[in-house]
């Protein structure tokens, strides 16, 4: 392939690590002076990732995990430790309505910031204690943080309230050395702010749509970009104000630019440029450079790098080292470096060059091609590209398909970015009039303008072929923040427009979703139809961000929900009833009762439990698994109930785990749940909870080094194997009302255990199943809230930290069985909880987990 210089002025960026941690998409990053990063995402997370001593690598696993917010992070600060001392706070804003300062080196959170009515969407930290925020609630707020020293308390306040946006303040600014802060809007505008006296010094216009970021420029004024794809720069002085002295028209090829960042940085190869990284809906991190022009006022921006991402860029980051951080809707924070001491390996390259050109573009998404008409790729790609980022389509060499290649001038060479595939309708561009588009980076087969109200920007509503419409209704309204009780509209509107099934494709209609042409404009009545002119505002945002509009007056009717089909839970209760292991049960059994002797218990009793009780369990204990119900099922003596009661008892916590095995396979017979919850009246439940509380302590230090070293050893297998006994109380209906009554012992002790996010997986997964049953037990009984609520807060607690897709399933069907029935206080209590921002976290990790959200989101639509 031919070559071409490289440009001068800045040095190119290579990929230096990518940083791997969340569960969704990576909306916040930031540089930490010690030459770490944090990054936050949409799975209400913070990540803090600290540099190895001597600076050269980072780690593969986040230093630290912060948690605290109810719902998405997608803003973050760092409040840089003053001149007279102190230490570096990171602050971070979240879609629950909070600002939250933390000390990055513990994870501790200091305080709590309270004031915005909506989503926080913007943090800037400036002249020393100072913190601006911006907010879809249509105000920016400046802040005093007050951190004295090494305390742990800070105190704040807020200075000033800036209100005068007709919309949603997308970011906010306090220009350097200067109280004034400058603001954007989705109204299109920038304000400029006296703190002093909360008052709008002057209005500016140019941005032709929603004005999305900010950043202050070394030398004075500051760049804005928006989802008119164009960069804005803007000279400030006294009295003028801001004057625009150049602007980008194209920066992101057409495309929404979500971030913006800017800094002289050394290192650059220019030492009178400005490196400006940019992010944008078009997958891409373009890098520019600002200079001064000849005339020493006019500011010149050109565009040097494009970087390619599998995902839309949501946020760019430069430090001072020099590097860059992208975050992006894949969940992948990437550090990009001029440094060649610390650039990645090259099999570290190979992964994110495969994760770029496995991206799929669809032929509706660049106007409808046809392959064969393409050039081919050994011909096309023989000459070089005229600017950075330029693509071209071309044919495989062997005419099995076409692939989209985009020219990187930094490293003057062609590179693979995705392979050209049918939009809706197939025919590789056969030259009909797609419907098919992008939002926020990712593919669908249907993209529909939604308009939010009179001379508001339209959102993107994004449908796949056979995808549930409730699902694809819920996404959108999660994504633009608006009111849950219009669910049941947009998944009607999905229907209407894509057919009933929603599955097969519509004919040509007589609009054009597109571009616009009769597009969905949504009402607060029912009569309201697709295509319709808007009126009154946007019903859909009632009561939450709403464009121009006010809340509406009456809600629409709503059509019969779908039928749950997960919800609540189809097969009753689940019991861990079985095991293959009952020969080695018997070997350890038989060891520990060597060692302890018959102080401990008699020979008797362990020969009762080894030679009659372990066979009647397994099938002559060969490893057939329990036999509880069915034929030939071992009826249980007292007298071995007995023996296992006397071992629960005698045995120490270290040695206990065989026992707890035997006793939750006793307690899932009928005969066994008989004796040992009838009879002898529960007290092996008693013992249960008495060695999972000793194996962990809440005072380790009370225990002696001999025992705290033995109960640490055996506190995973007790933790597990006790929980499985719990799970097993409700095998038995009679013994399931025990467990009901001693609900907040087993809850608490296991919670802790069990169920606690440093627990492996399977022990996870066994407190999910307890939660599942205690949710089916409290549903069947019609219990009240206040008897859910407990079991509530853990689903929900445990569904916002989950990643694996079983436990996490299991966690969803329990919360949506818990919000069965006709008690709204059952439902607004999973709301108070974040039930809806939790399940949603865990919707992307399978089909069956977006069924369940989807499920329990139309159970919040009904209520």
């Amino acid at each position: 392939m031919a070559t071409a210089a490289a440009p001068s002025g800045l040095v190119a960026y290579r990929l230096r690590a990518e940083l791997r941690g969340h569960a969704s998409d990576v909306r916040a990053v930031v540089a930490l002076p010690d030459g770490g990063f944090a990054t936050a995402s949409r799975d209400a997370t913070i990540c803090i990732w600290e540099p190895s001593r001597d600076g050269g690598s980072l780690p593969t696993e986040s230093t630290r995990v912060l948690r605290g917010h109810d719902h998405f992070v997608v803003t973050l600060a760092v409040l840089p430790a003053g001149a007279e001392g102190g230490r570096t706070l990171l602050a971070s804003g979240s879609a629950d309505k909070t600002i939250r300062i933390w000390d990055p080196t513990t994870g501790e959170c200091l305080c709590t910031m309270r004031g915005h009515t909506d989503a926080v969407c913007s943090l800037s930290a400036a002249n020393g204690n100072r913190l601006v925020s911006s907010s879809w609630d249509k105000t920016a707020r400046v802040w005093s943080i007050d951190a004295p020293g090494e305390e742990s308390n800070v105190s704040t306040k807020c200075v000033a309230t800036l209100i005068g946006h007709q919309t949603a303040v997308w970011d906010a600014l306090l220009l350097p050395s200067t109280d004034v802060v400058v603001t954007c809007s989705a109204d299109r505008t920038l304000k400029l702010w006296n703190v002093g006296s909360g008052t709008c010094i002057s209005t500016v216009t140019g941005h032709t749509d929603v004005v999305r970021a900010l950043a202050a420029l070394p030398f004075g004024g500051l760049i804005s970009v928006a989802n008119d794809s164009s960069a804005r720069l803007w000279k400030w002085e006294k009295p003028a104000g801001l004057t625009l002295s150049s602007m980008a028209s194209d920066v992101h090829d057409g495309n929404f630019v979500y971030a913006v960042d800017a800094r002289m940085l050394a290192g650059s190869g220019d030492s009178s440029a400005v490196t400006v990284a940019s992010g944008g809906e078009d997958n891409t991190l373009r890098v520019s450079g600002v200079t001064i022009g000849s005339d020493g006022r006019t500011l010149n921006l050109q565009t040097v790098q494009t970087v390619t991402h599998p995902g839309s860029v949501w946020n760019v980051a430069l430090a001072e080292t020099g590097d860059l951080i992208t975050g992006c809707s894949d969940g992948v924070a990437r550090v990009f470096t001029r440094d060649s001491s610390r650039m990645a390996s090259s099999d570290a390259l190979q992964v994110f060059e495969a994760s770029v050109a496995a991206r799929q573009v669809s032929t509706k998404l660049i106007g409808g091609v046809d392959a064969k008409k393409l050039p081919l790729l050994s011909e096309a790609l023989s000459t070089p590209g005229v600017k950075d980022g330029e693509n071209r389509m071309v044919r495989r060499d062997d005419g099995d398909g076409a692939e989209v290649h985009v020219w990187s001038a930094a490293d003057s060479k062609w590179s693979k970015v995705g392979d050209i595939v049918d939009g809706p309708g197939g025919g590789g561009g056969g030259g009909t009039s797609g419907s098919g588009g992008q939002v926020n980076g990712l593919r669908y087969d249907y993209v529909f303008d939604v308009d939010l109200g009179e001379g508001i920007p339209n959102v993107k509503l994004g449908y796949n072929r056979g995808e549930d419409t409730y699902l694809a209704a819920q996404r959108f309204i999660d994504t633009n923040s608006l009111n849950q009780d219009f669910l049941d509209q947009v998944a009607t509107f999905i229907e209407t427009q894509v057919g009933a099934d929603a599955t097969a494709l519509t004919t040509a209609a007589s609009s054009d979703p597109l571009t616009g042409g009769g597009r969905y404009i949504p009402r607060g009545n029912a009569g309201a139809a697709a295509g319709a002119a808007a009126s009154n505002g946007s019903p859909l945002a009632a009561g939450r961000y709403i464009p121009g509009g006010g809340d509406a007056t009456t809600a629409p009717s709503r059509p019969p929900p779908p039928p749950r089909k997960l919800i609540p839970h189809p097969d009753g209760f689940v019991t861990m009833s079985a095991s293959d292991q009952l020969d080695k049960i018997r070997t350890k059994l038989t060891e520990f009762h060597a060692t302890l002797g018959v102080a401990s218990v008699s020979d008797a009793e362990i020969e009762l439990v080894c030679n009659s009780l372990l066979p009647k369990l397994g099938g002559g204990g060969g490893g057939g698994g329990l036999r509880g119900t069915g034929p030939g099922a071992g009826v249980v003596s007292d007298e071995e109930c007995a023996a296992i009661e006397s071992l629960l008892a005698k045995w120490p916590t270290s040695q206990v785990f065989p026992v707890l095995d035997v006793a939750r396979l006793v307690v899932a017979t009928p005969s066994g749940a008989a004796c040992l919850f009838g009879r002898r009246n529960g007290a092996a439940l008693t013992h249960v909870l008495r060695h999972v509380s000793a194996a962990f302590p809440t005072d380790a230090a009370a225990m002696s080094g001999a025992d705290a070293a033995a109960a640490s050893k055996a506190s995973g297998a007790v933790a597990l194997l006790g929980c499985r006994f719990a799970v097993n109380l409700f095998h038995n209906r009679v013994v399931a009302s025990t467990a009901r009554t001693r609900q907040a012992d087993i809850l608490t002790t296991f919670g802790r255990t069990a169920g606690a996010a440093s627990s492996p997986p399977r022990a996870r997964d066994t407190f999910a199943m307890l939660l599942l049953n205690y949710a089916v037990a409290l549903t069947e009984a019609r219990a009240p809230a206040s008897d859910r609520a407990p079991v509530l807060e853990a689903a929900v607690a445990g569904l916002r930290r989950e990643r694996e897709e079983p436990i996490a399933f299991r966690l969803g069907v329990a919360l949506g069985t818990l919000m069965t029935g006709d008690d709204k206080a059952v439902t607004e209590a999973a709301m108070t909880l974040g039930a809806a921002a939790a399940v949603a976290l865990v919707a992307s990790l399978s089909p069956r987990c977006q069924q369940v959200a989807t499920e329990i989101a139309t159970l919040i639509a009904v209520d």
